[in-house]
């Protein structure tokens, strides 16, 4: 019995100090998709346009602390074009970034 209780209790303290792995994403974020077709292109919100371009429309984003973006990159970009963009998005204040590849 004595096992038991002390069991009870030591779940009771870990799941009451257990809040989960969620990130700190309020209702008012929204999302930008950022797709880097090759080298030279890539694709903002539906928007095709160089990665200089894209320097200047990152400017237009208001509160990009809340702004979660969506940056996929083609096979075809090299990792130069990547860290092109990780850097304008890094100056632009752009901190919740999701990666993903494209075939």
């Amino acid at each position: 019995m004595k096992y038991l209780i002390s069991a009870f209790f030591i779940f009771a303290i870990l799941l009451s100090g257990c809040t989960g792995n969620q990130p700190n994403v309020t209702s008012q974020a929204r999302s930008i998709d950022l797709h880097i077709l090759n080298d030279k292109q890539v694709d903002f919100n539906g928007d095709l346009m160089t990665i200089a371009e894209l320097e200047k429309e990152l400017g237009h984003v208001q509160n990009p602390n809340n702004t979660i973006l969506e940056f996929k990159v083609n096979k075809d970009a090299t990792m130069g074009a990547v860290t092109d963009v990780q850097e304008i998005l890094r100056a632009k204040g752009a901190l919740k970034i999701n990666y993903s590849t494209l075939n």
